[in-house]
Parts: C-alpha cells; structure tokens; sequence
C-alpha cells in the first residue's frame, strides 16, 4: 500500500505562533522555519484579554497587520511549513 505523501501548507507567522510555548500548544510540536517578509504592509499591536491565550503567550499585546499605502513597508516573520490539519488547529 502506497501511502499518500500531502503537500504541506506554507504558513507565514509574524506574531506569537513564533514562540515554541504557542507552537507546543497548537500543533504539538515545535516548527521549523526560515525568516521572510510581507511586502505592503504594516504592524500594529491589539491588547488581548483572552485567558487562554495570555495563558499560552505570556503576552497581552499582539501584533496585527494591515495593508500599507507604502509598498517598501514590509513585516517582518517566519515561514513555516505545516499540515493542512495543523492549519486548521492555527485557525481554530
């Protein structure tokens, strides 16, 4: 039996799924990465109260991004390779 091989999902993180802590909580496992850029756009910080999540992070300010009026903005993060069940876990 031939054991289907999936392509994996490419999943471009600028905040808190950088942390191994948030990484173990959501897939299980660390991830590995390389460092990359999103061209356009612009960070931004959201306050998060969630109790969980606080739990997970350690952390109560999150970056947003949004789309800049500037093209050379850029933000800064980590390309990971995942699943497509392990991207389903990040958007739960």
């Amino acid at each position: 039996m031939n054991d289907l091989i999936e392509t994996p999902v490419l999943l471009f993180s600028y905040g808190t799924l950088q942390d191994k802590a948030v990484q173990l909580s959501n897939f299980g496992r660390e991830l590995a990465g390389n460092a990359d850029r999103m061209l356009g756009y612009e960070q931004s910080w959201v306050e998060i109260s969630d109790a969980q999540v606080l739990a997970t992070s350690g952390k109560t300010l999150h970056p947003i991004v949004r789309p800049s009026s500037n093209p050379e903005d850029s933000v800064s993060g980590r390309l990971f390779r995942i699943s497509t069940a392990e991207l389903a876990a990040a958007d739960a």
